[in-house]
């Protein structure tokens, strides 16, 4: 695991399927690419549904949420 500040880059394993991540401690939620997630949800390793996300610069944006059954960080 690389770090800079608050943001730290990692090795990680999203329901089964190794990923490398951007681990950002001041966030509430996990974000994947958009690649990521279509092959993981034609795969059927996630369940997706439209949400509203507040940004931090004080604007709104919608945003799916996904569901992760299972994430592994550094065998953990």
């Amino acid at each position: 695991m690389e770090g800079n500040n608050d943001v730290y880059y990692v090795s990680c394993k999203v329901n089964g399927i190794p990923l490398n991540f951007i681990f950002d401690m001041g966030s509430s939620d996990v974000s994947i690419s958009l690649t990521e997630a279509s092959f993981m949800i034609r795969m059927d390793f996630l369940k997706m549904k439209i949400s509203d996300y507040s940004v931090a610069n004080g604007t709104s944006a919608k945003g799916t949420k996904l569901n992760i059954t299972e994430i592994e960080l550094g065998g953990l």
